[in-house]
């Protein structure tokens, strides 16, 4: 049904009365809008207009608010398809419209594929229909001759909208709007579609980023203690009571220009290692024995050659010449590595004799690695186990020789220059 048509014709007939009614009471219906609005002064001044159409402005007002409310609401949480009434409370088009629970529940069933028993049941359904006016106009038409189609032809019409004759378009307003309809529905379902793609497609990349050692780098935690001179033979003996492997190598440490908070070196001559500094979790201690400041570091790793062949470092580039002795714990399980920690929860562990400008050091180190919740946990386990005997000589493991490499070669002399 068309309501415009229908709307216009009410409004001109109630303008017709009204002249009409202006016409034959021309005076009376003259003096009441004179007394209503207050052009007329009668006890004083615009008291026919308070006392008659002014004092209804605040029942408008409110009545005004009421329907701007509701027109909100029902704009709102009204179905998105054109025509119907109920409660759109399901999200489609990647949020973009709200349909009601019968479109929904339709849109999904026609998106299915049609099994072949569905599709002989709907055809046996179809065949058992009585027959009506408009499917033997459907069948008439399609027993008259129809003209090739040809690729540059327009489509022909379905069987069961015949033209009429000299008509191009569907036999009623009713096939047009549903028309019209379908054409919607196709649009929301084709946006509904494509958001969820957009979000499959952002959760893939999410995943691959994540997945991306590049992209994200390696976390880990350290624990370390460097101290002047050489370890003395009972401090490796202590140690000894583990299995450790046992290497050594050469890594070049950048420190001139300094960074704040990043550490750079070249790791043996074949890996350029770039570590961020992400703040401490806390102080590990274990009474009268140990305590330390814990780093969080996130390490990112690139093949590289090496730094120079057979001459001296460049400037700004510290070599630093290392012997160690590790193992790692993973699980309880203790085996001999120097490799660096692996991609399993675990933590590195290691005794390491250290010579720069021909001065030797000594450093206690652990590396915790693995999933960021369970880097603490392994630290903690792991240090516990190694210093639940004492060092030897009632040595302390102090926190004023806690200190990362990074910090190490920052006071170290000579570290402005690179010498």
């Amino acid at each position: 049904m068309k309501w415009r048509p229908i709307v216009i014709v009410l409004l001109a007939c109630a303008v017709i009365a009204a002249v009409v009614i202006q016409l034959q009471h021309a005076r009376l219906v003259g003096h009441w809008l004179q007394i209503h609005t207050g052009t007329v002064n009668e006890p004083g001044p615009y008291y026919g207009f308070w006392s008659g159409f002014g004092s209804d402005l605040e029942e408008f007002g409110i009545l005004g608010a009421i329907g701007a409310a509701l027109y909100s609401l029902v704009r709102k949480y009204n179905c998105h398809e054109p025509g119907c009434w109920r409660i759109g409370n399901h999200p489609a088009g990647g949020g973009q419209f709200n349909l009601c629970y019968a479109i929904t529940r339709t849109s999904r069933a026609r998106s299915r594929p049609m099994s072949s028993s569905s599709a002989c049941t709907e055809s046996t359904w179809n065949a058992r229909r009585p027959f009506t006016a408009s499917s033997r106009r459907s069948i008439s038409a399609s027993t008259t001759r129809q003209p090739p189609r040809t690729t540059d032809s327009a489509p022909a019409h379905s069987l069961t909208t015949p033209r009429r004759p000299g008509t191009a378009g569907p036999t009623s307003a009713r096939a047009a709007r549903r028309a019209t309809g379908a054409g919607r529905r196709r649009t929301w379902q084709h946006r509904e579609w494509a958001g969820r793609q957009r979000t499959r497609e952002q959760q893939a990349m999410t995943g691959a980023q994540a997945e991306n050692p590049i992209t994200e780098g390696a976390r880990s935690l350290e624990l370390r203690w460097i101290f002047p001179g050489q370890a003395d033979s009972a401090v490796a003996g202590w140690f000894e009571r583990f299995p450790a492997g046992v290497e050594s190598r050469e890594d070049a440490y950048l420190v001139n220009p300094q960074l704040p908070g990043l550490s750079v070196k070249i790791r043996g001559g074949g890996a350029l290692e770039v570590k961020v500094y992400r703040g401490s979790p806390g102080i590990f201690e274990v009474a009268g024995r140990a305590r330390g400041q814990m780093e969080s570091w996130q390490k990112w790793s690139f093949p590289c050659g090496p730094l120079s062949h057979g001459g001296a470092a460049p400037a700004g580039w510290v070599p630093v010449h290392k012997r160690i002795s590790g193992f790692s714990s993973a699980a309880g399980q203790v085996r001999a590595r120097v490799t660096g920690p692996g991609a399993e929860p675990g933590c590195m562990v290691e005794l390491t004799e250290v010579h720069r400008h021909g001065q030797p050091w000594w450093t206690l180190g652990f590396e915790a690695s693995g999933p960021a919740s369970l880097l603490r946990r392994e630290l903690e386990a792991t240090a516990a186990l190694v210093l639940a005997q004492a060092l030897p000589g009632g040595m302390e493991l102090d926190t004023d020789h806690s200190q990362s490499y990074a910090q190490w070669l920052g006071w170290q002399p000579d570290a402005e220059t690179g010498r």
